[in-house]
């Protein structure tokens, strides 16, 4: 027997695909009895298992060992049995061989395969036509299923065959879930009949007979188009499913010729009419009939669309993809017409189901305890119009109900959804008899009581529904898996019954066969004491609930046997579980009695009964004699149904009851399963592959549930438990005959005698099979256990391989001899060629080395000749060095006497133009208090003018026509100034983009200027004796006044100084370069000076130990030029010198330390600067704003000069040392501080004063005062900016940094102030806002109402006027920076005018219900953050973290500065700044 052996194939449980294939590739077995398997899976893991020898042997023996290990893989078929067409043919049928055969063969597009007497169908949800045409039918006609590859037709020719044969009725049983195709199934099951019918006629030569059956096959087919009609629907599985079970009896005569045939159906599923599911549909007729019927008939009945009526509108899904309802409607109107039904009849039936829609959309009105409904409710009067009845009596009886006792009747009042519950009841009642009319009407049409005179047999077609198991299961899934339970009883036994059939007839020895019984699970539903019974007791109880059910099903069945069969939840007690034969179902018990019931309010039934409608009437009939159960016998009920009387009799008896639901079902059930057992059954399941409904795709989880929810895997287990495979002699004979050791005696043999062939056959098993049990020999056949020819097929395989191992030797030998004869000729072919070309390369080496000592000898000298010649060069150049230094010597001088000159002639000039400023200086003052005093007069008198109450008219009907105007145009601009702020954004950004990009730019092209000194220089050499003279005779005239400039000495030796330098700069330039561009050394700047002195240790000690008293002159010295306040008061204009007097006097000081290497010193020098600044602020604050604002201005500007020195410092200091480095970041520290203190004090002072602005209550007359003041307060900003020569962006961000900061500050006082706040508040706030607005677009700021917009949103809030929650959501669009907490806080505090309508109460509720959400999703999330918090945050804070302004480094031209003496006032002593300026010029 087989085992598990290195190679061995076999299958491994998978939680995603079921089972996956594996390989053993490793086995180990221990003298202990254990054993080691590796295994290979198909996708490359491996699993390892320890189990021991003995269940290995059990597994590799299959089903014959009692020792089990579920551990162990389940061995695997050979590759050709596995893709078997009967699944009975696999040598190991076992769950995952029949599942991988399905598949294999689904992927070859065979949809059907034989499992023993099942015929398996998976749905490819593909348009496969070709498999159903009329030639596939004459394929299958008269030939056996052997014959044929699997195909229902086979099935279906099987039936008819045993049918004329035997002269047995016959029935197919089609069951599946929902999607699987039972329905398709069965349509081609009657097509096959009545086309194999008509061949048989044409055949016998009766063409009347012919011609006589197509009528007759017609209207058997045109019962499909009805029933699929009225009967399937769209469900999430299945776009045309069946929602009730049909049995089909097409009846033949004694000449097998179709003469009619029967429907039965079985438990309709009512609840579908008045409730669909996401995504499902109502019953397709309601979809046909709105779509098909011409719209004056649809008028007449008072219908519209589809999409109008509650009945058919739940499931949101009104058209099926790939169907259309006008051509099926008309498929259907012409089944009616072909039936039997005239247009007559079918529009009463169409004003039936009219009057079903429109009892849907009956409106019940809800109160507190009762529910009511309106007499003048257009739909109630079109369905009792439609109906024939009275609509106020139908009205009343669906709020109210009657309760009948002995002595007297009590009617009582229906809440809101028993008022629905009774609506739809009726619906549910009016359309299932509708239904049972239709199918009555249909059976008397086809089997009229000629035909049943000349009936002979039958064949029946079931198409039933499969196992169900869904989330939530209620009356229905019992009832269907109730039916299901009994279906597959009756399919274990006729298995059973064949395998033993087939066994006695072969007349093998076999033992009787186990199978699992599902009959106590059958008892627990339908015993006397059972499921049903219980529930028709509990039904018909007045007061009969489902929780008092459940309590009876858990004391009854809650013990020993039942228990095994029914269980009780753990947690649920309106629920119980049933073991069925295909899984544990848990049902929930909620609505068990109602569905049950089934029943109609005795007042509806009344008014129904007096209907005009004969239609209806004849419904109500038919519905009350298969209801009603008269308390007599059988045959008491028969001759009750013959002569049944009118419905008001029968509702007057009381001798008589209703039967339940679940007793019709039963009965039924019964009847279904006599004729059954009475007839020759075949069995058809169908498989649906997966629940996208996707054309070919195979989900290997979904199959294996369906195969054995429907049996398949029983049937198997039964084979399997037998002999399941079986091999006529010859077959057998022909495969494995060169297994015995005298197989030559085969092809002498005749296949034909069984004689021979039977002591061939077991002459090869008894080589082959040591255990005689495991097969037997039949009449016929060979019959083999479970995994025989998995066998049988090893050896074959193996001698296969070992006889063409055989033949390889062979031919291998052959090969490789002529391989190596042909090895031996090509070495000695080779050795030749080498011995040739060692010669050759021991000649060529010569060669080679002759050439290379002829290279080595001219390599060496011209390298030689070269070092000479270099060497040369370098004399050369080094002379050419020093005749150019003499040279720049000679220059030096000459251009210091030039600078003597220049110097004479600036100081002569000085004088004069200092008293030309002077007077020039003073006209400009006295010019301004003249104009100024003309502009006071004119305003006085503007002023008087405005203040006229004629003026104040016209200012206020301005006012009211510019309100009205804004709040029409407000609405209508929402959306567009969303739009235009996100351009103003991006043009913003791109606009600084550019001015960063543009600055750039201008620094390359001043780095572009300086390599160009070498042509300036040129210029300079050529004018060098020309400058000669002139300096000479500058320098005798300097000495001649010098005497009478003494006060101006130093100032004069400073810029004397000055021009050295740039001399020095000069003379410093290398000109041997060709390139051009001169060169610094390490210093900035080249010393030529031969009497260079040495550092000054007394201008060292000042600048060390002096550094307070320099700061002290330094701010003395800076009153002439006075600070921020007085340059506004003075002038409109002054120069950089003065502006920047007091951070350039720094910067040289410090420049003189930073050349010294006095890092200390600069250090404590501008702390102390810094220190004195912030001191000079702090006693400006007491004077007024605008002079506080004003020097604020001035020492930022000079604050930021020292920051770009400082920076340059740094820059210039980039390879000093460490400690250095650290000092000059401190300074740049100390620096910024102060900056930005100076920053948010220039914000604070203007803040200040454009919130007193909007805080002060103002009148029309004062608006232009407050515009004025407004725009004052913005354009000083720009002022001071432009008047200390700040850069314009700098002013551009503080505008942007303080229209944030007021938008903080306003916004937050709008919802933290107790004021109560009206529209006219949101007026004014809003017209200042407007003008700061004009006021920024004037100046080019763009996207200011961005940096204002929560102001600006609330402002418009509070003049918009909110009549209901549509505006209030436009509203909210516009006023998208306000959240919903802020909205409600402003709204709050809203107060009406005396014409205003208050805010209405949905508004406030709206927003109410928004902040809880809010509130409880916040107090839900993570960390349970704190309270909200409306106001808005200081935007202040952030410039320090942003840095406003220092960004943009100043460049440093501290030779463009000058020296000290340039800055220093001629009237005051200054004496350690002269002492500085007088040391550093010597």
């Amino acid at each position: 027997m087989p085992s598990f052996e290195v190679g061995t194939r076999c299958w491994l449980p998978d939680e995603e695909k079921g089972w996956v294939g594996c390989e053993v590739t490793k086995n180990e077995y221990l003298p202990s009895g254990q054993c080691h398997l590796v295994l290979t899976k198909e996708t490359g893991e491996t699993i390892y298992i320890e189990t021991t020898n003995e269940a290995l042997n059990a597994a590799a023996n299959y089903q014959d060992s009692t020792i089990k290990d579920t551990t162990l893989p389940v061995l695997r078929n050979p590759p050709i049995l596995e893709v078997a067409h009967d699944l009975t043919f696999l040598s190991y049928l076992n769950e995952p061989a029949v599942l991988h055969a399905i598949k294999q063969r689904y992927a070859q597009n065979c949809i059907y395969t034989y499992s023993g007497i099942v015929l398996i169908a998976i749905n490819p949800f593909a348009n496969i036509d070709e498999l159903y045409t009329q030639e596939m039918i004459q394929q299958y006609a008269r030939k056996t299923r052997e014959e044929m590859v699997p195909h229902i037709f086979a099935i279906a020719e099987e039936a008819f065959r045993e049918m004329s044969n035997k002269h047995e009725n016959q029935t197919i049983i089609v069951s599946g879930e929902s999607g699987a195709g039972k329905t398709v199934t069965a349509k081609y099951i009657m097509r096959f009949f009545a086309s194999v019918e008509e061949d048989i006629s044409a055949s016998d030569g009766d063409e009347a007979h012919q011609l006589e059956m197509s009528d007759i096959e017609k209207k058997i087919l045109a019962t499909n188009p009805i029933m699929e009609a009225f009967g399937n629907a769209k469900t999430t599985r299945n776009d045309n499913s069946s929602r009730f079970g049909k049995y089909l009896q097409i009846l033949f005569d004694s000449n097998k010729k179709i003469i009619g045939s029967k429907i039965k159906t079985y438990l309709l599923e009512r609840s579908r009419l008045v409730y669909q599911p996401k995504s499902e549909r109502n019953y397709h007729i309601f979809y046909q009939l709105l779509k098909g019927l011409t719209p004056d008939i649809r008028e007449s009945l008072h219908l519209t669309e589809p999409s109008d009526y509650f009945y058919l509108n739940q499931g949101e899904s009104i058209e099926i993809i790939g169907m259309d309802d006008i051509e099926e409607f008309n498929v259907t109107s012409d089944s009616l017409s072909l039936i039997g039904f005239t247009s007559g009849m079918q529009f009463e039936i169409f004003k039936v189901l009219a009057a079903l829609l429109h009892i849907g959309n009956i409106e019940i009105k809800k109160t507190r305890n009762e529910a009511s409904v309106s007499s003048e409710d257009p739909h109630l009067i079109y369905a009792c119009e439609l109906l024939g009845i009275d609509p106020s009596s139908f009205a009343k009886w669906i709020v109210k109900k009657q309760i009948n006792t002995r002595s007297e009747k009590i009617i009582s009042n229906l809440n809101f959804n028993q008022a629905c519950v009774s609506r739809d009841s009726v619906a549910k009642f009016i359309y299932s008899g509708i239904f049972n009319s239709l199918v009555e009407n249909i059976n008397t049409v086809l089997c009229n009581p000629d035909v049943e005179e000349s009936i002979n047999s039958f064949i029946g077609v079931l198409d039933i529904y499969g196992f169900e198991h869904f989330e939530q299961n209620s009356f229905e899934q019992f009832c269907i898996n109730y039916a299901n339970e009994k279906l597959q009883q009756e399919f274990n036994k006729h298995v059973f019954k064949l395998e033993q059939e087939e066994y006695i007839q072969e007349e093998i020895e076999w033992s009787f066969i186990e199978f699992n019984d599902n009959q106590p699970c059958i008892d627990l539903i339908e015993n006397r004491v059972g499921i049903l019974s219980l529930l028709d007791e509990e039904s018909r109880l007045p007061s009969g609930s489902d929780e008092s059910w459940t309590e009876k099903l858990y004391q009854t069945f809650s013990k020993p046997p039942t228990n095994s069969v029914f269980g009780k939840p753990r947690f649920h007690q309106d629920k119980f579980i049933v073991s069925h034969y295909a899984n544990d179902v848990t049902y929930d018990v909620e609505g068990f009695i109602e569905k049950n019931r089934d029943t109609v309010s005795d007042g509806h039934l009344e008014v129904l009964n007096a209907t005009t409608n004969s239609t209806l009437k004849s419904i109500l009939e038919l519905l009350q004699k298969e209801t009603i159960e008269p308390n007599t016998s059988s045959n008491s009920v028969a001759s009750t149904a013959r002569n049944s009387p009118s419905p008001t009799a029968l509702n007057k008896k009381t001798t008589q009851r209703k039967n339940t639901l679940g007793f019709m079902f039963k009965k039924s059930l019964v009847e279904l399963m006599q004729t059954i057992n009475e007839t020759n059954v075949h069995y058809i399941r169908c498989i649906k592959p997966n629940s996208e409904k996707e054309a070919w795709k195979f989900d290997n989880l979904m199959v294996l549930s369906q195969l054995r929810a429907c049996g398949v895997l029983e049937t198997i287990r039964i084979s399997c438990a037998g002999f399941p495979s079986r091999w006529t002699f010859d077959e057998f004979g022909q495969r494995y005959y060169f297994l015995t050791s005298t197989y030559d005696e085969w092809n002498s043999l005749d296949n034909e005698d069984t004689n021979v062939l039977i002591p061939f056959c077991k002459q090869i098993l008894n080589e082959t099979i040591d255990d005689v049990t495991k097969y037997q020999v039949g009449n016929t056949k060979i019959f083999f256990k479970a995994g025989i020819l998995a066998f049988l097929e090893k050896l074959r395989s193996d001698k296969l391989n070992k006889l063409a191992i055989m033949i390889q030797n062979r031919i291998r030998m052959k090969h490789y001899r002529y391989l190596y004869l042909s090895i031996q000729k090509s070495i000695r072919d080779c050795q030749k060629l080498i011995r040739g070309y060692n010669v050759r390369e021991d000649v060529a080496k010569q060669v080679k080395l002759a050439a290379s000592i002829l290279i080595q000898t001219k390599y060496r000298s011209v390298k030689v000749n070269r070092d000479v010649t270099e060497t040369l060069q370098s004399i050369t150049s080094v002379q050419s060095q020093l005749k150019g230094y003499i040279v720049m010597r000679r220059i030096e001088i000459e251009l210091q006497k030039k600078a003597c000159t220049m110097i004479q002639k600036k100081v002569r000039s000085y004088k004069y133009q200092r008293l030309f400023k002077d007077y020039k200086r003073s006209s400009v003052v006295i010019q301004s208090h003249m104009r100024r005093k003309a502009a006071v007069k004119i305003y006085e008198l503007a002023k008087k003018e405005r203040n006229s109450v004629g003026h104040l008219k016209t200012i206020a009907e301005d006012l009211q026509n510019e309100v009205i105007q804004f709040i029409e145009e407000l609405v209508i601009n929402i959306k567009e100034n969303k739009k235009t702020t996100d351009i103003c954004r991006q043009i913003s950004k791109e606009d600084r983009t550019t001015l960063k990009s543009s600055t750039g730019i201008q620094y390359s092209k001043k780095l572009q200027q300086l390599k160009d000194d070498k042509l300036l220089v040129q210029n300079v050499l050529d004018k060098y004796e020309k400058l000669k003279d002139f300096c000479r005779k500058e320098l005798k005239d300097l000495e001649e006044h010098t005497s009478n400039n003494n006060r101006d000495n130093l100032s004069l030796e400073a810029k004397l100084l000055h021009t050295k330098k740039e001399i020095k700069k000069l003379r410093g330039m290398d000109f041997s370069q060709s390139s051009g561009g001169a060169k610094k050394s390490t210093n900035d700047t080249l010393n030529f000076d031969d009497n260079t002195k040495p550092i000054n240790d007394e201008l060292v000690n000042i600048l060390t130990n002096e550094t307070s008293n320099l700061i002290k002159e330094a701010i003395e010295g800076m009153l002439p030029h006075g600070n921020g306040a007085d340059v506004i008061n003075k002038t409109a204009k002054k120069n950089k010198n003065e502006i920047l007097y007091f951070a350039r006097t720094i910067i040289i000081i410090l420049d003189y330390m930073s050349k010294l290497n006095l890092t200390d010193a600069m250090k404590k020098l501008t702390t102390q600067a810094l220190m004195a600044i912030e001191e000079l602020i702090s006693s400006e604050e007491s004077n007024s704003k605008q002079n506080a604002l004003a020097t604020n201005f001035y020492w930022l500007n000079n604050v930021h000069e020292i920051y770009g020195f400082i920076y340059y410092i740094s820059s210039r200091s980039s390879n000093s040392n460490a400690h250095m480095k650290n000092e000059i970041e401190q300074l740049q520290k100390s620096c910024t501080k102060t900056y930005l203190k100076l920053y948010k004090n220039c914000s604070r002072y203007t803040l200040h004063e454009l919130k007193r602005q909007f805080n002060s209550s103002s009148s029309s007359s004062s608006n232009k005062e407050e515009n004025d003041a407004i725009k004052e307060q913005l354009d000083t900003i720009y002022i001071y900016t432009d008047l200390f020569g700040m850069d314009g962006t700098f002013a551009q961000n503080m505008i942007v940094r303080i229209l944030e900061e007021l938008n903080t500050i306003l916004f937050n006082d709008l919802l933290i102030n107790t004021n109560r706040l009206t529209w006219e508040d949101g007026y004014q706030i809003d017209l200042k806002l407007r003008r700061i607005f004009k006021w920024c677009d004037s100046h080019e700021i763009l996207s200011s109402q961005e940096y204002l917009n929560h102001i600006c949103q609330s402002a418009k809030l509070l003049q918009l006027r909110l009549s209901n929650l549509e505006d209030f959501k436009i509203v909210c669009e516009f006023c998208y920076s306000l959240t919903m907490d802020q909205i409600h806080t402003i709204l709050a505090k809203y107060t009406p005018t005396e014409f205003e309508q208050p805010i209405p109460k949905e508004i406030m509720n709206y927003i109410s219900n928004i902040l809880r959400k809010n509130d409880s999703r916040r107090h839900h999330s993570n960390n349970h953050r704190g309270t909200k918090n409306i106001t808005l945050k200081s935007t202040m804070d952030s410039v320090a973290h942003n840095n406003d302004g220092m960004d943009q480094i100043r460049s440093i031209d501290i030779e463009g500065y000058g020296d000290l003496g340039a800055y220093l006032p001629t009237d005051r002593e200054l004496a350690y700044l002269r002492k500085v300026l007088q040391l550093s010029v010597v």
